[in-house]
């Protein structure tokens, strides 16, 4: 019985170990609003991939935006922004980082917002419909999140954080995968993120890695359902 006992405990420590070791491939995207690459590999790999994944435990999603912005501290100690498609992609920025900051960063709760955001003309001007569409996110706090001094913080320390990228980027959209960046790594995540997710992963695969409808068919499938129209 002793013998018996014992080995039930060893195998249930080998489990937890291999498991421990399995964990999930974290992906971050440094991008900006109104970038139309952003945007594409956003609506056509990221969003797509996360729900398909979201439920397995195999990925972890963070973003970031910012990307090719500049920041100049003003003599109040407050932040100015100069964004590479103008105003209204800084505007887009500050409201995205608000929707992550009030979804307390669960891709669960803000991928669908923000990809909607990105499907538009004018992430800025989709805010509140797509918060509202796509989430139950309290869009009055995101509103006086984007309109006052705590979204202004946010992106700048977004920026911070892209500002310290090693190697520094020199492009967008700029994926890291498991705290590193290569072409080959890049190349790989814009050509099928749910395929190079599946195959970076060291544990069991899920059933949702056997997926023989292609990702792109299924990427477009999503797109087509959270694209609004922005009058």
């Amino acid at each position: 019985m002793r013998v018996l006992a014992w080995s039930i405990f060893f195998a249930l420590n080998v489990v937890s170990v291999v498991h421990g070791q399995s964990n999930p491939v974290l992906v971050e995207l440094y991008y900006e609003s109104l970038c139309p690459y952003c945007q594409e590999f956003f609506l056509n790999q990221l969003n797509g991939t996360q729900n398909i994944l979201q439920d397995s435990g195999i990925m972890e999603v963070r973003i970031y935006p910012y990307g090719n912005a500049q920041q100049e501290q003003l003599p109040d100690g407050s932040w100015n922004f100069t964004c590479q498609h103008g105003h209204r992609e800084c505007l887009g920025n500050i409201a995205e980082a608000c929707i992550l900051d009030e979804a307390q960063y669960d891709p669960a709760l803000f991928m669908n917002v923000i990809a909607c955001m990105e499907a538009s003309n004018d992430p800025a001007d989709a805010t509140e419909a797509c918060v509202k569409q796509w989430s139950k996110l309290d869009y009055d706090q995101i509103n006086t999140c984007r309109e006052g001094p705590k979204g202004i913080k946010l992106h700048h320390e977004m920026g911070l954080k892209t500002e310290s990228l090693d190697p520094e980027h020199n492009f967008v959209p700029w994926i890291v995968v498991d705290g590193k960046h290569s072409n080959d790594i890049q190349n790989q995540a814009q050509d099928n993120l749910l395929k190079f997710v599946c195959e970076s992963f060291g544990g069991e695969k899920p059933s949702e890695c056997q997926e023989v409808k292609s990702v792109w068919d299924r990427m477009l499938a999503l797109y087509q359902r959270i694209k609004i129209d922005i009058l």
